[in-house]
């Protein structure tokens, strides 16, 4: 099903004296077709050349002033090949929903890089506008395991995603612990074993960051697909 076509509307300082008539014709000529394939969600005042840029504010150089919470997002099916997550979606309210509308954006194959603070650090204890932890394991129950072990059989029969199935691969992911160049290379020992850190010692010397790259996967098949529902613990 399509959506509405998007469409980047340019603000336009008009002369004091510039008639109703002429501010028509200049707004009208400043909305033009603009394709659609690298699209930067939540971008807030970190505006991309070459991408769309979207947000809920409107700020300076924002394409597309839309709220991420009212879906479904003002862009077709299949139309997007890059999106860029930034410190976007745990302020979401929901995030299946949230996930599922940029799988439906995406094009076949399409990369989704997501970056979030993690959840044992201040950066996302810090803001009360935080609604979804993020871990190692988020996005588990939404791509496919990389090894059948027993943890990953159980996952295969009992994946929270609402009978949405696989619908990305990942391709990487990490902890970020800093930025600093003193002190980021502890991000490396965090990433050895992510799966026994965040289990064993989640709040010992926890990373600022998490990060993702995902690539989209299209006529999920069905046997890869769950029932799924809120009760089942991924």
């Amino acid at each position: 099903m399509k959506r509405q076509s998007h469409f980047t509307i340019e603000r336009t300082t008009l002369g004091s004296t510039a008639t109703m008539k002429a501010q028509r014709r200049v707004v009208a000529d400043s909305i033009r077709p603009r394709p659609c394939r690298k699209l930067n969600i939540g971008c807030g005042k970190d505006v991309r050349a070459q991408f769309v840029n979207l947000d809920c504010v409107p700020y300076m150089g924002v394409d597309v002033v839309h709220d991420l919470n009212a879906k479904p997002w003002p862009f077709d099916d299949d139309s997007i090949e890059f999106v860029r997550c930034s410190h976007i979606l745990e302020h979401l309210q929901d995030f299946h929903t949230s996930i599922t509308e940029i799988h439906r954006i995406c094009r076949p194959g399409a990369i989704v890089e997501v970056l979030a603070p993690y959840f044992f650090s201040t950066k996302f204890a810090g803001d009360p506008s935080h609604r979804i932890p993020f871990s190692c394991r988020t996005f588990d129950n939404y791509t496919p395991p990389r090894h059948v072990r027993s943890y990953n059989r159980w996952r295969l029969a009992h994946a929270t995603n609402f009978g949405a199935g696989f619908l990305f691969k990942t391709l990487d992911k990490r902890y970020i612990f800093d930025r600093s160049p003193w002190i980021k290379w502890i991000g490396a020992l965090h990433n050895l074993a992510p799966m026994f850190y965040e289990r064993f010692c989640p709040a010992l010397l926890p990373p600022m960051e998490v990060y993702f790259r995902l690539q989209v996967v299209k006529d999920v098949p069905s046997e890869c697909r769950t029932q799924g529902n809120p009760d089942n613990a991924a």
